[in-house]
């Protein structure tokens, strides 16, 4: 049920096992991340990338869009050699028709000050939802 609560289109009630209070993981209520699925879903177009910048939780794959990473989301660069963050920050440079998913006070985004600079340059917030917001690119 959980799995396929996130594909395209699911039921978004929360799913059994869901859980936003892992220890060190700055997850996000379950209706918090349900409201940005729903509206990148709906205010966003199919060719429209998605930065996601929330640690831990999909969101170009439950909502139908590529990522403007070369990888889904920057929980991606926890594992990668440092190198890699600058094909991060290149990548959203060019994504013209993008928005940032983040949780701008997340901590692990101090980790990224470059790439956290760039989104505050070239975007600006669309929507709230709790911690987690959108930002449309200018």
């Amino acid at each position: 049920r959980a799995m396929t609560a996130l594909l395209p289109g699911g039921d978004l009630t929360m799913p059994a096992g869901y859980t936003h209070n892992l220890v060190g993981i700055p997850l996000y209520l379950w209706e918090d991340y349900r409201a940005a699925l729903n509206h990148i879903r709906t205010a966003t177009r199919a060719e429209t990338r998605i930065a996601n910048l929330l640690h831990g939780v999909a969101i170009t794959g439950p909502t139908g869009r590529l990522s403007a990473f070369p990888a889904e989301s920057v929980t991606w660069l926890d594992v990668a050699p440092p190198d890699v963050e600058a094909q991060f920050i290149q990548a959203l440079e060019g994504a013209a028709d993008s928005v940032v998913v983040w949780a701008p006070t997340d901590e692990h985004l101090g980790q990224r000050p470059r790439l956290v600079s760039l989104v505050r340059r070239l975007y600006e917030p669309e929507a709230r939802f709790g911690d987690v917001e959108i930002w449309r690119r200018r």
